[in-house]
């Protein structure tokens, strides 16, 4: 735009600069996505009362323990954001189901329970333990951990935590009493700690801060946990307000895909980051869309349709009549087609 205005000006100069570099095809290969996810990430409703729904999640492998521990398995509750971890020898179905019945027994069952697609969440024994409860399961999409979030944030910080904390590498399940209360602080979300949302009193902490006591004992707080849970319900509600669509494809429309075909060995550096295009062939629920070869040019020898989240997908380029609809759209003020309807 800078370069164009030394000499140039020309009505909506801004508009024709982006739809020029949109349908930049080498732009479109081998530029990276930054900046915001191309994704729409369907809200989870959390409403106001604790163990309505829970994320779960495993952690690991991490070093084998002197009690053969190698994972970790984390269990937040949605609307406190009130976690619990569980070590575990592996990953297999009645481990979870344990850890699960551990978890029921001493706070409650949830309405619903989130997770990923591992193979112990999807197998038939765990399904039959969720209908025995009378609990609904909702599974996210292949590659998106995303839709996991509250667990993925735990995930995060379980990384640094431990890796400060333990002695050793092979010691890092005897400071995980210190990483779940250090997930006690105030959340930016509900704008309360988790301990005080589901039992109306800060958690102590292994460190004993007797003037912090002393100054809370002797101030009158809020002990109304009614009123506590139903504003931190509206302070979500508000941050979930920002989860916008970013891009919404129809059927027809041209689209790049992740490249993720590397041959080992050879450098991704400067290989395209997308491939294509291909076709969006029909658009499913929760923000997933099939992709096939556009009829008549494939890019590859082998047939290719697959199930795309946005984040994974970018636009190739707008059909002529598209553009030609923008540029006259952004220069109506200024212009008339005499021969355009």
């Amino acid at each position: 735009m800078e370069l164009i205005q030394r000499t140039y000006w020309f009505p909506k100069l801004k508009d024709k600069v982006k739809i020029y570099i949109s349908n930049c095809l080498k732009c479109i290969s081998y530029s990276p996505v930054s900046g915001k996810q191309e994704e729409y990430l369907n809200i989870v409703p959390k409403g106001d009362l604790p163990f309505s729904t829970l994320h779960i999640d495993h952690y690991g492998p991490l070093d084998k323990t002197r009690y053969n521990h190698k994972h970790i398995l984390l269990v937040v509750d949605g609307f406190t954001k009130f976690v619990r971890i569980y070590v575990c020898s592996s990953t297999n179905t009645n481990q979870v189901i344990r850890h699960l019945r551990n978890y029921f027994h001493t706070y409650s069952k949830p309405i619903q329970i989130v997770s990923d697609r591992g193979s112990c969440f999807t197998s038939k024994e765990f399904k039959d333990f969720i209908e025995a409860n009378g609990i609904r399961h909702s599974l996210i999409a292949t590659g998106t951990p995303r839709a996991n979030g509250q667990a993925e944030i735990v995930n995060k910080m379980l990384t640094n935590i431990c890796s400060k904390l333990a002695a050793n590498t092979s010691k890092w399940d005897e400071v995980l009493d210190q990483v779940e209360f250090a997930n006690n602080t105030l959340n930016r979300s509900t704008g309360q700690t988790p301990s005080m949302l589901l039992f109306g009193i800060n958690q102590r902490g292994r460190i004993q801060d007797n003037l912090r006591e002393y100054i809370e004992a002797q101030n009158e707080t809020d002990r109304n946990l009614e009123s506590i849970r139903q504003k931190s319900a509206e302070n979500i509600v508000k941050n979930q307000e920002y989860n916008k669509p970013s891009h919404i494809y129809k059927i027809g429309d041209y689209v790049m895909v992740v490249n993720t075909d590397v041959t080992p060995g050879v450098s991704k550096k400067l290989i395209p980051k997308y491939r294509g295009p291909y076709m969006v062939t029909a658009v499913l629920d929760n923000d997933r869309y099939v992709v096939k070869d556009i009829p008549g040019f494939e890019v590859t020898q082998i047939p290719f349709e697959g199930i795309m989240a946005p984040s994974r997908m970018r636009p190739w380029f707008r059909t002529a009549e598209t553009v030609v609809n923008k540029l006259i759209d952004s220069t109506k003020p200024y212009f008339k087609f005499p021969f355009a309807d």
